[in-house]
């Protein structure tokens, strides 16, 4: 073999090693396929957490919707009924009798929780008196967030209370006057705390209603003993 015939063989073999060398640095490493492995499923982790941040981001928005649709009282003006139907003096007593009596009615219609207190949400005349209503706030045993009970209070045209109705509440909230809200020893206690009032603590007529009543007819008994 000619001496130029061997240098040629011997650059050819050269750049054959030159070329698999290169083509070794070109192929990823295990080390760096592992890597693109993790940063794929780290994508994916992401993604999920981004679909279920938006898909409890609409549960909420769905539960808002549906607790303002529930709450039937709008930011509206107080109807303003005709004189000779509602005596201002009647609408005056009546109002101070339900507003400081909002922690009673919670008392009763709820027995635990913590009151926040009472908003005159408007008047309606009747045919032969009128009726308050009045949105009850507050916050509650076991339940998070603040809770609302709409309430109804009925008197004659001279003021004089007759009957409380509630007419809706919170989603969040237990129905009122309920066995779920009171449950049979805090209906024994409010029963209790009624035998203990000074008009009905010598009186027998009173003290027997009072051992009958349910929480609602305790709390109407209460409005009536403190006009």
């Amino acid at each position: 073999m000619t001496r130029s015939r061997k240098s040629h063989l011997s650059l050819t073999a050269s750049a054959l090693v030159l070329c698999a060398g290169l083509a070794g640095c070109m192929q990823p490493t295990n080390n760096d396929a592992q890597q693109k492995k993790q940063q794929e499923q780290l994508d994916k982790i992401a993604k999920q957490n981004q679909d279920l941040q938006l898909e409890l981001e609409a549960l909420r928005k769905a539960k808002q919707a549906e607790e303002d649709k529930r709450h039937v009282v709008k930011s509206a003006p107080v109807n303003q009924p005709p004189a000779s139907q509602v005596n201002d003096v009647a609408v005056a007593n009546a109002r101070g009798l339900i507003e400081r009596n909002g922690g009673a009615i919670f008392y009763f219609a709820q027995y635990n929780g913590t009151y926040k207190g009472l908003r005159y949400d408007g008047l309606h005349p009747l045919n032969d008196g009128f009726k308050l209503r009045y949105t009850l706030n507050y916050e509650g045993a076991g339940l998070e967030g603040g809770h609302w009970i709409l309430f109804d209070f009925v008197f004659d045209r001279n003021g004089r209370f007759l009957s409380a109705g509630a007419l809706n509440y919170s989603l969040t909230s237990y129905p009122p006057f309920s066995g779920a809200a009171v449950n049979a020893n805090a209906l024994t206690a409010q029963r209790n705390h009624m035998r203990n009032q000074p008009p009905v603590l010598n009186n027998t007529q009173l003290l027997a209603e009072a051992d009958r009543a349910g929480s609602h007819q305790l709390c109407e008994m209460w409005l009536r003993l403190g006009q």
